[in-house]
């Protein structure tokens, strides 16, 4: 692995982190629904009729499963309540990967959307922000605070185990991976932006 910092001309204004703020919704999606969204993924599940979710990262509150098949009437949030603070969320397949803050990666059954389960969890040592899943599905990528970027072999979701760490010489809040998958882009706090190639972790 390699890193590449770029440092920003005025540090105060850094990269922030996407938050739900930054996608447009026909309906009142947020409204008296959800108090602290701050990450947002998409997901269309084909084997459902109404196959429409969108799966939040609500802070304190967990992960929140909304059926957005009318995008006018939002359904009730199906809560699956997390021990830390959730800030991101990737989904792939029946599982739901959420950057849970001090409590690291949980990784969550969603092939019920009703009914929500946790299937396993990684300590990450820091305080998770982000989460970005490898093409395949078997590596995520956290954006951990202070150690850095952290890599987690998740091809058994029940047991996760670390594929590797990178400090960043940051405090990574948030990343993306390149279309290819070889590069990640780390919004890495006051330090700018940090490029790490991850094509061999």
């Amino acid at each position: 692995m390699w890193l590449t910092l770029l440092g920003p001309p005025n540090p105060v204004s850094q990269s922030a982190i996407i938050g739900i703020n930054n996608f447009h919704f026909k309906g009142s999606l947020t409204e008296n629904l959800i108090n602290n969204s701050v990450g947002l993924t998409l997901s269309y599940d084909h084997r459902l009729i109404n196959g429409n979710y969108a799966y939040v990262a609500d802070s304190f509150s967990g992960l929140a499963i909304i059926d957005i098949s009318d995008p006018t009437n939002p359904g009730v949030p199906t809560y699956m309540d997390t021990t830390g603070e959730a800030l991101g969320v990737s989904v792939r397949g029946d599982y739901a990967y959420v950057a849970d803050g001090a409590s690291g990666l949980h990784i969550i059954d969603i092939s019920d959307v009703s009914s929500p389960s946790l299937m396993g969890t990684f300590d990450t040592g820091g305080y998770a922000y982000d989460v970005v899943l490898s093409s395949d599905g078997t590596k995520a990528y956290v954006a951990d605070g202070n150690p850095g970027l952290e890599i987690i072999d998740v091809t058994s979701v029940e047991n996760p185990s670390s594929w590797g760490l990178l400090d960043t010489g940051g405090q990574a809040r948030s990343l993306v991976l390149s279309s290819n998958g070889t590069k990640a882009y780390v919004a890495n706090g006051l330090s700018g932006l940090a490029i790490a190639n991850v094509s061999d972790p």
